[in-house]
């Protein structure tokens, strides 16, 4: 018998395994974690502080070195060969985008000391077809497991107590037979054709994007059991004609209903619950109804033929990019009540001349009369404690700005944004009190 013929004799009668790293014997296997025949190599990793900041392998079944406490963001991210990785016990969290767009990835094992998985954590993983969330888990980022196609089944324990925007938006081997994605009583997705679609009971939040750009639905019928209704739940569901919402419902997301012209009523107003999200008129002159409270984000945007509006004293509100492109909006009435403009509101008015921000009104939020080049003045009131940068640029005929309260208030204002009259260059600053 020769040497290497004795070796493995000796490897046979002593019932030993090995690998690159190590051998371990029968015995002490039950003490080893590691399921994985073949070790990582640790040049693969690079470590610092305990903190696992990238992989750089090539490795189809990854093990992660004992010693670190803490994976960084994106540490995994992009790895198309990874298909199976074994996390060791004690990490805590897993970071953004830990293993965002992993392919290939089909197996993980989660110790039970993760307390939280980030935004994007998963997102991308398009072969993952199961995941058990750990009893630790408290918490789930938003898009943690949005686009992972294939992803059949998911365990989530009681002890999760939130649930990002879009963490399964995308699965669609989650749906159910009707095409509802419904994980933890939040309808994330909707993959279904039905025109007449009714909610399930049971559901208490319509998620971020669930039914955004579906064009089968033409009915939505939301039971008592929904408190909340998503940013951007409905955008584009240009079929949807009617919609019933609960009293339940507490609130309603920004642009929930952008986009849905079959909504309009006969003077072209898409209002749902009191929010003006959209309108599809071709009126110069447009009146908004009483009783709405909020002007949506977009709510005008591009309304070319508008030439002025009138706003109710209801309205508390305005949203972002509201009037934004209204090429032709020479006049406009916002009433004491609105104590919100947001960014872009008045972007790109090209007519409009003047314009009086109503008492309330504590923020002039970012562009928001940014590009209105017939703008020559507007006034301000004492309420206004913040005016983003950038709120006036581009307004080349503002001459006079009339404040209504003093210099000294002015000041406060002018050190917030840094920039000693960038926003007001060669405009005339007229103050109502001295002091």
């Amino acid at each position: 018998m020769n040497l290497v013929e004795k070796f493995f004799d000796f490897i046979n009668r002593n019932n030993v395994h090995t690998n690159t790293n190590t051998v371990t014997s029968e015995n002490e296997k039950s003490n080893n974690t590691r399921k994985c025949i073949m070790m990582s190599n640790i040049n693969d990793f690079r470590i610092e502080n305990g903190v696992l900041k990238r992989y750089y392998g090539k490795d189809e079944i990854v093990v992660i070195p004992d010693g670190v406490e803490s994976i960084g963001e994106s540490a995994f991210a992009n790895c198309e060969s990874l298909k199976n990785i074994t996390i060791p016990n004690g990490i805590k969290r897993i970071e953004a985008w830990t293993f965002g767009r992993c392919k290939n990835l089909k197996s993980i094992t989660i110790p039970d000391s993760v307390e939280s998985i980030g935004e994007s954590a998963f997102e991308g993983c398009t072969s993952l077809k199961s995941i058990t969330i750990p009893d630790g888990v408290t918490s789930i980022g938003e898009s943690a497991f949005e686009g992972c196609t294939s992803l059949e089944s998911v365990t989530i324990p009681d002890g999760v107590k939130s649930i990002g925007e879009r963490a399964f938006i995308g699965c669609k081997s989650l749906a159910d037979e009707n095409g509802f994605v419904i994980v933890k009583n939040i309808l994330f997705d909707y993959f279904g054709e039905d025109e007449e679609v009714i909610v399930p009971e049971g559901v208490t939040s319509i998620g971020e994007r669930a039914f955004s750009n579906r064009n089968s639905p033409e009915s939505i019928t939301i039971p008592d059991s929904v408190t909340s209704i998503g940013r951007y739940a409905f955008y584009g569901c240009t079929s949807l004609e009617s919609v019933t919402i609960p009293d339940s419902v507490e609130s309603i997301g920004e642009s929930a209903f952008e986009g849905c012209k079959s909504l309009a009523d006969k003077n072209g107003f898409v209002i749902v619950k009191d929010i003006l999200f959209g309108y599809f008129g071709e009126d110069e002159e447009v009146i908004i109804p009483d009783g709405v409270e909020s002007i949506g984000a977009n709510a005008f945007k591009y309304c070319s033929n508008l030439k002025s509006i009138t706003i109710p004293d209801g309205v508390t509100s305005i949203g972002d990019c509201a009037f934004s492109g209204c090429s032709r909006l020479k006049s406009i009435t916002i009433p004491d009540g609105v104590e919100s403009i947001g960014a872009c509101a008045f972007m790109n008015c090209h007519s409009l001349k003047s314009i009086t921000i109503p008492d309330g009104v504590t923020i002039i939020g970012d562009y928001a009369l940014c590009c209105c080049t017939s703008l020559e003045s507007i006034t301000i009131p004492d309420s206004v404690e913040y005016i983003v940068d950038r709120a006036f640029e581009d307004c080349f005929r503002l001459k006079d700005i009339y404040f209504k309260g003093s210099w000294k208030q002015w000041d406060i204002i002018a050190d917030i944004l840094n920039c000693s009259g960038y926003f007001h260059k060669g405009a005339t600053i007229h103050f109502e009190t001295e002091e």
